[in-house]
């Protein structure tokens, strides 16, 4: 073993198996042999040389008492026994050495002092010695007891019968063959649940990786996604039945059991809630998701993981060393008004718990709340921008919204509700924003594939807007009323562009609008924005070193009061262009704020990019 560069001191699970260490699945399946080689094998050098000094003080007395040759068939014999009782008392233990054999002398001996030397206090002096003797050196290592147990009773059988034998045989040496048979029917006839468990348990060991390869593939269509989640939902099918058929097993296997049956159970469920994502077009499935994920979180920690014969996958890519440390990332908990700007906690409307960067970006998962704790948005984050599936609940912990963003920019098919809980709208956002379908709060719907005449209404049954959607699109002329009925907007739109609208007022003042209102922007427009850069702007030093070139594009909130806040890069160039873009946006032209039907100024989003050009040699 030190030859094969096994460690000398403290050798490996694995490695011992390799050479041959007793392992209950391994020996009662088809490796027998193990129950001789294992007496060879030894947990480093510190255990060989102490059974060696233990064999070389016992084993010349017991040899000039019984002769080498029958010396040889006891210590074996001893040492079998040892290994027997071990494979059968202990629960997926990997055990090695000559303890139990060295036992089995000891066994000889105390029967040598009992049988012949009639010395009944010398015998127990010297079994209460080894015990002692045991205890001790358990308190450093863990010791095979069942082995020592079963290679001592062996050796005392050996000498009793050796030094006092029984009339039913002829010669002493006959006793020897009489106890390889029952050591043999003994073996034949060990339960082999630990077995079958750890054949099932390799099983589960092989689904979960398979599960892992085919959820790692990259799908071109929703079809294929569900293809593969079908397939990895009969792995896990599999994997819980085998374990099913799993009985009489030790305490700590079916409690072992029990977890992965959990286990297998939570996967089938998490991939259940995924096909109805799918196949339903909703994440409001993926609430359901993290619940199943905490629950995995939950479940106890396996007695036994039994994963020896696994290895890495040579299709591994290997792990590259790195010198940059990983950004560092602090718990975070910040308050807003109702406006989502950042106060106090005395004046907030909802706080925020998440991870910021260095850079006091939000990174990872988020969680929104309003002030009673009731959860108000899940999400994720990238670098500050929303990245990924976002639900929003209402007050009452119904959802109001569920949808995808990729990069703080809506995408693929969203869900909005009625406080009541009913399925609202579906939305499609590509490029445009398309109406899928819309119902009313008891659940008849309204539109239909896209096309049809919607209404909304306040709550005492007033119309609140209506007009006609044509693929998905606004179309021709809508209409808006206040909640006592008086017009409050008159709009017309072609496919899906307002053309133009006029909003009146509650004491009748009229406003003129189009597209544009609906979004913040600079005074006197982007151009004149975009001529404070070009008059303005400061090309770092470093960027022109490294000739960088493109667009720094920020996306950021303004106020009512046109107010600049919560500045994120969509786009980077790297440290000094962002930060210069960003002094330009804060120095540059006011921004007029984006107003409701071209009266109500409301706080909204925006996007600019601001240009770096090639400088000139």
């Amino acid at each position: 073993m030190w030859f094969a560069d096994v460690d000398y001191l403290m050798p490996q699970a694995l490695e011992l198996l390799h050479w041959g260490a007793n392992f209950n699945p391994y020996t009662l399946g088809t490796e027998w042999w193990r129950m001789f080689t294992h007496l060879f094998v030894h947990f480093g050098v510190v255990h060989l040389g102490a059974n060696m000094l233990a064999l070389f003080a016992l084993g010349r007395e017991v040899e000039k008492l019984m002769g080498s040759g029958p010396f040889l068939a006891a210590y074996l014999l001893c040492g079998l026994a040892g290994g027997i009782v071990s494979t059968g008392w202990n629960t997926m233990t990997i055990s090695c050495g000559a303890s139990g054999a060295i036992y089995g002398l000891l066994g000889i001996s105390i029967a040598y002092a009992i049988a012949i030397k009639g010395d009944w206090l010398e015998g127990l002096l010297f079994l209460l010695m080894i015990l002692a003797i045991s205890i001790a050196i358990d308190l450093i290592m863990p010791l095979d007891h069942a082995s020592h147990a079963g290679g001592l009773l062996m050796g005392l059988l050996i000498g009793l019968y050796q030094y006092r034998p029984f009339k039913i045989f002829k010669k002493k040496l006959q006793l020897l063959p009489a106890l390889s048979i029952l050591l043999l029917i003994v073996f034949l006839i060990l339960p082999r649940s630990q077995f079958r468990y750890y054949q099932a348990f390799q099983l589960f060991l092989k689904n979960e990786q398979e599960a892992l390869r085919i959820s790692r593939q990259d799908y071109s269509n929703d079809k294929a996604y569900i293809e593969s989640l079908k397939e990895i939902q009969t792995l896990w099918t599999g994997t819980q039945k085998e374990l099913q058929k799993q009985n009489h097993l030790p305490d700590k296997l079916a409690e072992d059991k029990y977890v992965l049956s959990q286990y297998c159970s939570l996967k089938q469920k998490d991939i259940e809630f995924r096909l109805n994502s799918i196949e339903k077009e909703s994440y409001i499935y993926w609430d359901s998701m993290e619940i199943v994920q905490q629950v995995l979180d939950t479940l106890p920690k396996l007695h036994f993981v039994l994963n020896y014969e696994q290895s890495p996958s040579p299709a591994s890519p290997p792990v590259q060393p790195t010198t940059s440390q990983a950004p560092l990332l602090l718990p975070v908990k910040l308050y807003y008004d109702s406006a989502w700007q950042e106060t106090e906690a005395w004046d907030a409307v909802y706080y925020r718990v998440g991870t910021q960067d260095s850079l006091g970006r939000w990174q990872g998962k988020v969680r929104d709340y309003y002030l009673d704790g009731t959860v108000q948005m899940k999400g994720y984050y990238t670098d500050g921008l929303k990245d990924g599936v976002f639900l929003y609940y209402n007050p009452q912990g119904g959802y109001d919204a569920a949808g995808v963003y990729d990069r703080e920019i809506k995408t693929g098919k969203w869900e909005y509700f009625h406080p009541n809980g009913q399925l609202k709208s579906k939305y499609n956002y590509q490029g445009q924003t398309y109406v899928l379908q819309t119902w009313d709060s008891l659940g008849n719907p309204v539109i239909r594939q896209g096309n049809g005449m919607y209404e909304e209404r306040y709550p005492n049954g007033v119309i609140q807007r209506k007009g006609h959607y044509v693929n998905g699109l606004p179309q021709g002329v809508w209409l808006g009323y206040y909640e006592n009925g008086q017009p409050y907007f008159k709009e017309y739109y072609e496919q899906g562009d307002l053309i133009r609208g006029i909003s009146y007022s509650p004491d009748g003042h009229q406003y003129q609008y189009d597209e544009s209102s609906k979004y913040p922007h600079p005074t006197g427009g982007r151009e004149v924005f975009f001529q404070f850069v070009r008059t303005h702007q400061y090309y770092p030093s470093e960027a022109q070193k490294e000739n960088i070139q493109g667009e720094v594009t920020m996306i950021f909130e303004v106020s009512k009061q046109g107010i600049i806040s919560n500045i994120v890069f969509y786009k980077s160039l790297g440290e000094a262009c962002d930060q210069e873009a960003q002094r330009l946006l804060l120095e540059g032209p006011a921004w007029r704020p984006a107003k409701l039907y071209g009266q109500e100024a409301i706080h909204s989003q925006a996007m600019i990019s601001v240009p770096f050009p090639v400088l000139q040699p």
